[in-house]
């Protein structure tokens, strides 16, 4: 019997891989690492390793600890058949990468992080339908070929097309082939509860626990005031605080029911740290080890169908609302937008995505966009030392040229940096924009 182990996430920044030296070094059993933040695109457009990547793999031979895979951008939900090209390319970078790591697993996250060339900075849901989900199983079931063992993880998503307590049956579905696993995110869980209205224990009582390979543990943060005036705060899934001690009464009580565990992961953004939180972070951690001491895994087999795609022709009502999605979340008033992209749609298609929008939460939504532009913010800010310096002495007159370029400018950059030249090159050609 395997005993179940404790991870944290490597930043893809120097600064805090050196103020967590010493907690790399002595208090964890693997590593994960997001693959995509181990990457910079070359001057022909390809993805090569970057210093992050030499940097992760000198730890790895130094301290002989695995190395596991948690990405952020392979959007098996992204159901376009013009992505393909994009999905293709993706899959051999993960190949070269797990010859040099040798990943224990891969996962990444449910929903669709790419709607046409836009990159959303966060996975959005997907209708919950069993033509989806065969269609996600089919990319994981690819993803097989160069990793065996991957899996999902339950997103912190902000409004659902759906019941969100149906979910797990969905991922359910998904995961029912050998060697689909689930990563359990209880922050996400708790979020999702909090800013959707449900007790968690609901959804964990549905989820099927011999799927969860993986459970991870992080902090996050409350909305501004401003963004909802008069409303109630909502929970967003920033992972730069301390775990809620609501999350960790979750671990407590749902990891000893996972019989094919195997880790429990420790998550926190970079660029989150402050100094001294490298004393909290290893009293996290130990209480991680703690929680995972007290579990007895029973490796138990899964009932598992044989994997099966879904015909374009299913799928074509999903790729049309994507599309839509897409278009929509680049207005301001991106709910608006998208009740007129969908009355816009072919008759064939209307039907079903007119469902989708009725049943989406209004505050929810807007939360999505907001939470999106955040983080696209926060990622131009971190590239950026100009946009930095600039955002500290005038924050006012910062975000108003934010706005600016964010409406003038598609989200289309995958990594900071990228976030970066675009910036530049809206100002460039923009010399007019407040400074």
């Amino acid at each position: 019997m395997n005993p179940v182990r404790v991870g944290y996430t490597l930043m893809p920044r120097l600064a805090d891989l050196e103020q967590l030296a010493e907690l790399l070094e002595h208090d964890v059993d693997y590593y994960e690492v997001a693959p995509e933040t181990l990457w910079r695109v070359d001057a022909r457009g390809e993805w090569i390793a970057n210093g992050y990547h030499a940097r992760a793999l000198e730890l790895k031979a130094r301290t002989h600890r695995p190395i596991v895979a948690h990405g952020v951008g392979l959007s098996v939900g992204t159901l376009d058949p013009r992505d393909r090209a994009r999905q293709t390319k993706w899959l051999e970078r993960i190949r070269t990468d797990h010859e040099f790591f040798q990943f224990d697993w891969y996962t990444d996250h449910l929903g669709t992080s790419i709607l046409g060339a836009d990159q959303q900075t966060l996975p959005l849901p997907l209708p919950m339908a069993s033509e989806v989900a065969r269609a996600c199983r089919e990319r994981l079931v690819e993803l097989q070929s160069i990793v065996p063992d991957v899996g999902l993880e339950n997103s912190a998503v902000y409004h659902h097309y759906g019941d969100p307590l149906d979910e797990p049956a969905f991922l359910n579905e998904l995961l029912d082939a050998p060697r689909l696993w689930q990563v359990l995110d209880l922050h996400n869980v708790w979020t999702v509860a909090v800013n959707a209205g449900f007790d968690p224990s609901a959804y964990l009582a549905r989820v099927d626990l011999a799927n969860v390979i993986e459970i991870h543990v992080s902090g996050g943060a409350w909305t501004d005031p401003a963004w909802f005036p008069g409303e109630r705060k909502l929970r967003l899934d920033s992972h730069d605080a301390a775990v809620p001690e609501e999350v960790w009464e979750l671990l407590d009580e749902i990891a000893p029911r996972c019989p094919n565990l195997r880790g429990i992961t420790l998550e926190r953004m970079e660029g989150t740290l402050e100094p001294g939180d490298e004393v909290r972070l290893r009293a996290e951690l130990a209480r991680v080890r703690r929680a995972a001491a007290r579990c007895a895994p029973n490796r138990v087999a899964r009932k598992a169908a044989e994997p099966t795609g879904a015909a374009s022709a299913e799928l074509a009502p999903y790729v049309a609302f994507e599309n839509a999605l897409a278009r929509a979340l680049r207005e301001r008033d991106s709910l608006a937008a998208l009740r007129r992209e969908v009355e816009s749609l072919p008759v064939a298609q209307r039907d079903a995505a007119r469902a989708w929008l009725a049943a989406i939460d209004a505050r929810g939504f807007a939360l999505s966009a907001l939470f999106a532009d955040r983080l696209r913010f926060e990622r131009l800010v971190q590239a950026s030392r100009e946009a930095s310096e600039w955002f500290e002495r005038d924050p006012a007159d910062f975000a108003r040229a934010f706005r600016r370029y964010r409406d003038a400018v598609a989200p289309s950059a995958l990594h900071p940096w990228g976030e970066k030249a675009l910036f530049d090159a809206w100002r460039a050609e923009f010399a007019h924009a407040p400074r």
